[in-house]
């Protein structure tokens, strides 16, 4: 056989890329990533932006709560049958990757203090959110009040429960601005006469802030 040789031939690609550099999904084009390392950042559109979820923490409770547990180290507040208590929970800013033309969502932790076997039943969640910027005289406050239906004959086992505005999500797309300072407060309004369950109710003490990211920090 006939050998040859050559050197003409580049790599089948450069040692280096040039950017910015867009990776974008075959079906859908407004779906993508972007690598610029000039701005030394991957932002991200469409279907291929992350979801990020933030914890924040108790700061006080209010209302009408006792200390529980749930399990052995998970720190919670337990909510009677007819009263309203949970907690507020520490300050946070809208974080920077936030896209905020997407709706934003809180969600909390529950578990009944004992075991309940009868059919589904009712238990009313509620998030109040204060937010505003820095130096500026007015602040917003907005409530989403949330019927949770329970599991039928619910063990002591928890449950992660989206407060669901009506649409899926907590807060709608546009509700928070860039540089928003927000104060959040989470309790179960065992008082309304929606809520239907019929033992106490423990809530973790803290609500996890989950949001679309614009970008892959």
């Amino acid at each position: 056989m006939i050998e040859t040789h050559t050197n003409d031939i580049a790599p089948a690609l450069p040692s280096a890329i040039t950017g910015p550099l867009v990776i974008a999904d075959g079906s859908d084009a407004a779906s993508y990533i972007k690598i610029d390392p000039a701005l030394a950042i991957i932002s991200a559109a469409g279907a291929a932006r992350p979801t990020r979820r933030r914890i924040v923490a108790f700061v006080r409770d209010t209302g009408t709560t006792t200390a529980a547990v749930i399990g052995s180290a998970l720190a919670a507040r337990s909510v009677g049958v007819g009263t309203d208590g949970g907690f507020y929970a520490h300050a946070m800013r809208t974080p920077e990757d936030m896209d905020l033309t997407q709706p934003v969502s809180v969600l909390i932790l529950l578990r009944p203090g004992t075991s309940s076997f009868g059919g589904a039943l009712v238990v009313r969640t509620e998030v109040v959110v204060t937010y505003g910027k820095d130096g500026d005289a007015t602040v917003a406050d907005q409530t989403v009040t949330h019927d949770w239906t329970t599991p039928a004959s619910w063990s002591t086992a928890p449950k992660l429960v989206l407060i669901d505005g009506g649409s899926g999500y907590t807060f709608a797309a546009g509700t928070f601005e860039a540089d928003d300072v927000l104060g959040i407060r989470v309790r179960l309004v065992r008082s309304a006469i929606e809520d239907t369950f019929d033992q106490p109710v423990e809530i973790a003490e803290a609500a996890i802030i989950e949001y679309t990211a614009k970008a892959y920090l």
